[in-house]
């Protein structure tokens, strides 16, 4: 069983992290044939941390990052996913889903509104 002690003293060689990442997307595009990458960029700390490591696996004209905002999201949420995209000089593109998925859950009126924005 592991220790409270064990998992504090845990070390990540975060090169060596970053490193097996890459190769992972890398080798994973390439079984597949891909040499172009399509990214969901919301700003959130998964999708920038993502970004990053795929504009380090293929180069970065091959990356295109879609920006979907949705009304519940915070606008510094757009505004972060859109300095990624000006950092990393990748394409971007954005659009509003709002009318669509406030049109789908329309549908299902007992869905909540954490649901919703997830």
């Amino acid at each position: 069983m592991i220790q409270v002690q064990e998992l504090i003293d845990l070390k990540i060689d975060e090169d060596h992290a970053v490193k097996k990442l890459i190769e992972f997307i890398d080798s994973q595009l390439a079984i597949r044939g891909y040499t172009r990458a399509i990214i969901g960029l919301s700003g959130g700390l998964d999708s920038t941390v993502l970004t990053y490591i795929v504009s380090r696996a293929i180069p970065k004209s091959n990356i295109y990052a879609m920006i979907l905002p949705y009304g519940t999201q915070s606008l510094s949420a757009v505004l972060d996913a859109k300095e990624v995209v000006r950092e990393l000089g990748i394409q971007s593109i954005e659009h509003d889903i709002t009318p669509m998925i406030d049109s789908y859950f329309g549908q299902f009126a007992e869905v909540d509104w954490k649901r919703r924005g997830n």
